[in-house]
């Protein structure tokens, strides 16, 4: 196998107050796709990329080394498997990171990627609300908050936030995921698979999820 380079730590920039995104240059360009990449021994999916440089996320008060070897990272066998089903992920700030890397991957490997993000949304410095362009079949048309990243991927994303922000559903994430959940179920469409992505709270939601509608759950470890 054809050996990788190394990255080197560039330096930091803000995403909230338990994160950062770390950049970091390359000895040398890629020759495969970036996000098919783990920083090695680190586990930090890749966020973003251009031809030179790596962005990822990192624990605040985590300090990565100056040099960081990279690996590949096949896609999950699940994942794989799910490859003609939609598919529903609920993050919060932390798992829209996650997110980013997890939808890329699923187009690299060529699976049929019907996604839909739905995400628990608290002001960053990455992911900022704008009006999406890709409309979402049983949520709200005035519901359109969602990150340019993932409507420059055509993946369908909304926020939901308790703060009043436009554009976002005013309330849980867990309400306007059973919203659609419901949508689909009149509507006679196939139910999504369910992965959570984020903290415990978001998990739970999940968990009550995927009891409620009978969803098989997929492994985002």
């Amino acid at each position: 196998m054809t050996a990788l380079p190394r990255a080197r730590l560039s330096g930091y920039r803000p995403y909230n107050s338990q994160y950062r995104i770390a950049e970091l240059s390359l000895s040398e360009p890629l020759n495969l796709d970036p996000w098919s990449l783990l920083l090695a021994e680190h586990r930090l999916p890749v966020i973003d990329a251009s031809e030179s440089r790596l962005f990822v996320a990192v624990q605040a008060g985590v300090e990565l080394p100056e040099e960081i070897p990279l690996r590949p990272a096949p896609i999950p066998s699940a994942w794989r498997a799910a490859k003609t089903r939609p598919l529903l992920l609920l993050a919060d700030d932390r798992g829209l990171l996650q997110a980013a890397w997890l939808v890329r991957r699923r187009m690299l490997a060529e699976l049929d990627c019907h996604s839909l993000i739905l995400a628990a949304y608290q002001p960053n410095e990455l992911f900022r609300p704008q009006p999406s362009v890709i409309m979402v079949p049983g949520i709200a048309a005035h519901i359109t908050a969602t990150a340019p990243l993932f409507d420059d991927l055509g993946v369908p994303c909304r926020f939901a936030s308790d703060k009043g922000l436009p554009g976002c559903f005013d309330g849980e994430i867990g309400t306007l995921a059973e919203t659609w959940l419901h949508y689909r179920q009149q509507a006679g469409l196939g139910m999504p698979l369910l992965a959570a992505l984020g903290a415990a709270p978001i998990r739970k939601t999940a968990d009550h999820l995927a009891r409620r509608f009978d969803l098989e759950k997929l492994s985002t470890d």
